[in-house]
C-alpha cells in the first residue's frame, strides 16, 4: 500500500470516527478537515447552537497532542466588544517590563495552540484582528521586540452574522478560505435522536493523524496535477461571476470579489483532496469545492452551487458514441419496413373463390430482393385447383377489374396465369406463396431488427462502463458533496442512455407494425 493510499483510508476512517454520534455535520466535519489539511482557515456561519464550537473540537481531536509543553491542543473564546488582547494572546509579563520589555505570556494562549476557535469573531476589537491576519498569513506572532512561531495548524471561527460593511473587516475575511453555512437539524428522527440523547457524544478516535502526516500531505499535494477539466471549470466559474458581477440590477453587496490569491488558495484546497483521495491529477468533484470558498453572503451561498452545477454540467463527462449514426440506422430501419410492408406498389391482384365459397386475394408486390411476389390479405388456404375463381387486373392508379374466369388460363407448372391474354409470372409458387413471401421477410427482418438492438445495447453497455470507471472515484470523494454534483457529471451520458432507450423503443414499435400486418 503506498503513502498515499495509507493516508486515504485513515482520514476515511477518521471521518467516520468525527461523525460519530452527530447529526447532520458531515458536510462541515469533511470541509473543515480538509482546510486544516490544506493549511487554511475556515470560518462557520450559523445562529447560536448548531455545533459550531462541537465541530471545531472534534476537529483537533483528530490530531495527536503536542510535545511542547508550553502549547495547548485547542484554544478557544467567545469574542464581544470588550474582549481585549490579554484573553487572547496571554497576559503582559510583569517581569519583562521591569526590564522595559513589552512582551506577553503567551504559554496556553493562541500564539501556543495546535488549534484555535474564535467565536463571535466580527465583535474582535481592531488590535486583535492585527494580530491575527499576522497569525494567519505566516503563522507568526509579534511579541514585543520577538517574532515567535505559532504552532498553528488549524484556525477556525464563527459567527451569526457576516462582517458589516466599511468596518476594516474584509482582509480578515478573506483569510477564511473554506466557508460553512452552519443549519439547525432538519430531519425530524436525527432531532429526536439528538434531544434524547443523555449527553454531548464524545468522539473515539482510533488512530490520530501526525504533524508528520500533515507535512507529507501538503508537500506531497504540491505535485499533484491541475487537470484540464477542473481548469476549465475555473475559467467558467470566472465568466459566470463576472457575467453576475455586470448584471443592472445586482446590489453591490452581492458582487463576488475573488483575488488572485485566493484562486490559488483554492486550486491547492483542490489538490490536497486529490491527493487525499489516492490520485495525482485533480477531478470534477474537487473542482466542486469551489463552491465553499467563493460565497461572500447567505444569497451566494446557494448561488455558487448552482454556479458550480453549470460549469461543472458543461465539463462532464463526454460521451464517446456517435448518436446520430445510429438514429440514422434506426430511421432507414423505418423506411425499409414501410417500403417492404406498407408502401408497395400493387403490380396486379390475383383474385379467386375456393370450394367453400371464400374470396382469396393475392397481392404480387415487390420482396426484399426487388423481386415480384404475391401476398395473401384474406386466408392461409389458398387452392390454385378450384373450379370457380376470378381474377382482377388493375395497378396503383387503375381500380381493379374482376376478369371472368373463362379468360383466365393457368400455368401451374411455370407459376403463370394469362389474363385477358397477356402474361403474368407469380413468383414464388401459389401453394408456398405465404410462407415464403411474408414468413421469409418477417424472418430476415426479425434479424435486422435484433442485430440493431443488440447493437445499441452495446452503446449503452459502453455508457454504463465508463461511467462505472469513474463512479466509485466521484461517489466515494471524502471532501465534496456527491449528491449535489455528480448527476451533472454524467448528465450527458444519462440523457444519452435516455436516447438510445428510445431508439430501442421505436424499433420494438417498427416490429410490432409488421407482426401485426401478417395475416393469420
Amino acid at each position: 500500500m503506498t503513502k498515499a493510499e495509507e493516508i486515504q483510508k485513515k482520514i476515511k476512517k477518521l471521518l467516520d470516527e468525527l461523525n460519530s454520534g452527530l447529526y447532520e455535520k458531515e458536510r462541515s466535519i469533511r470541509l473543515t478537515l480538509l482546510a486544516v489539511l490544506a493549511g487554511e482557515s475556515t470560518f462557520m456561519l450559523g445562529e447560536p447552537g448548531t455545533a459550531k464550537s462541537l465541530v471545531a473540537r472534534r476537529i483537533s481531536e483528530a490530531f495527536k497532542e503536542p510535545s511542547n509543553k508550553e502549547e495547548v491542543k485547542f484554544f478557544d473564546y467567545l469574542m464581544n466588544q470588550f474582549s481585549q488582547p490579554d484573553e487572547i494572546f496571554g497576559p503582559v509579563s510583569v517581569q519583562e517590563l521591569k526590564n522595559d520589555n513589552y512582551k506577553r505570556k503567551t504559554a496556553k494562549y493562541l500564539p501556543k495552540a495546535q488549534f484555535a476557535f474564535l467565536d463571535e469573531i466580527w465583535k474582535a476589537n481592531p488590535a486583535i484582528q492585527n494580530a491575527l491576519l499576522t497569525i494567519l498569513n505566516e503563522k507568526i506572532f509579534r511579541n514585543g521586540g520577538e517574532t515567535e512561531h505559532v504552532p498553528l495548524i488549524g484556525f477556525m471561527s464563527a459567527s451569526n452574522e457576516l462582517p458589516a460593511k466599511n468596518q476594516g473587516l474584509d482582509a480578515i475575511f478573506d483569510r477564511f478560505l473554506v466557508r460553512i453555512l452552519e443549519l439547525p437539524i432538519s430531519n425530524e428522527d436525527n432531532f429526536r435522536n439528538m434531544v434524547s440523547a443523555e449527553r454531548i457524544p464524545t468522539s473515539n478516535i482510533t488512530e490520530k493523524l501526525s504533524a508528520t502526516d500533515i507535512e507529507t500531505i501538503q508537500s506531497e499535494a504540491e505535485k499533484v496535477e491541475l487537470s484540464d477539466d477542473c481548469f476549465n471549470v475555473i475559467q467558467a466559474v470566472r465568466k459566470i461571476i463576472s457575467e453576475k458581477n455586470n448584471e443592472s440590477n445586482r446590489e453591490a453587496d452581492e458582487r463576488y470579489i475573488i483575488s488572485d490569491r485566493r484562486w490559488k488558495k483554492i486550486v491547492n484546497l483542490m489538490r490536497v483532496s486529490a491527493y487525499c483521495n489516492g490520485r495525482t491529477e485533480t477531478d470534477l468533484m474537487d473542482a466542486s469545492l469551489i463552491a465553499d470558498c467563493i460565497w461572500s453572503t447567505i444569497s451566494q451561498e446557494q448561488e455558487a452551487k448552482a454556479i458550480m452545477q453549470d460549469a461543472i454540467g458543461h465539463f462532464g463527462m463526454e460521451c464517446t458514441t456517435d448518436f446520430e449514426e445510429w438514429e440514422q440506422k434506426v430511421e432507414k430501419l423505418k423506411t425499409n419496413i414501410d417500403k417492404n410492408f406498407f408502401e408497395k406498389d400493387v403490380f396486379f391482384t390475383v383474385s379467386f373463390n375456393n370450394k367453400s365459397g371464400e374470396k382469396i386475394e393475392y397481392y404480387i408486390l415487390d420482396d426484399l430482393n426487388g423481386h415480384k411476389c404475391g401476398i395473401s390479405v384474406n386466408s392461409t388456404n389458398a387452392l390454385w385447383d378450384t373450379t370457380e375463381h376470378y381474377f382482377f387486373l388493375g395497378d396503383k392508379d387503375v381500380e381493379p377489374t374482376q376478369i371472368p374466369s373463362s379468360k383466365v388460363k393457368i400455368n401451374k407448372k411455370a407459376n403463370e396465369v394469362k389474363i385477358e391474354g397477356k402474361t403474368y409470372r407469380i413468383q414464388p409458387a401459389p401453394k408456398a406463396l405465404e410462407k415464403i413471401t411474408f414468413d421469409a421477410a418477417s424472418d430476415c427482418f426479425d434479424k435486422m431488427v435484433n442485430d440493431l438492438k443488440d447493437d445499441i445495447k452495446q452503446q449503452i453497455n459502453q455508457i454504463d462502463q465508463d461511467m462505472g470507471e469513474l463512479d466509485n472515484q466521484f461517489r466515494s470523494n471524502l471532501f465534496a458533496n456527491s449528491d449535489l454534483y455528480y448527476g451533472v457529471i454524467f448528465d450527458e451520458q444519462i440523457n444519452m442512455k435516455t436516447k438510445y432507450a428510445k431508439l430501442i423503443n421505436i424499433i420494438d414499435f417498427q416490429q410490432s407494425r409488421y407482426k401485426e400486418f401478417q395475416v393469420e
